[in-house]
């Protein structure tokens, strides 16, 4: 009995390492592509990097301005746009 335990001990134990183990790195043309490294320096200013650039590019055209479709302009709310980045 304490055999069988032991040999199911170390099966499990070889299962774990062979299941949490490092997957390697994806070969070049497997169509995953990895960002470029920044050569300068990074911006703080939050205008320089738009949230929505074209908010309406892909808008759904059956919801109206006044639910938040395109043309929506956010006029009666207000955003808090104070924050640090």
């Amino acid at each position: 009995m304490k055999q069988k335990l032991l040999v199911l001990a170390a099966v499990l134990s070889l299962g774990m390492a062979i299941g949490c183990g490092q997957s390697s790195a994806p070969e070049s043309g497997s169509g995953v592509s990895t960002p470029a490294a920044r050569t300068g320096p990074v911006s703080m200013n939050k205008a320089d990097y738009p949230v929505f650039p074209d908010p309406d590019a892909s808008a759904d055209p059956s919801v109206s301005a006044d639910q938040g479709g395109k043309g929506f302009t956010g006029k009666g709310w207000q955003t808090n746009i104070d924050f640090d980045l």
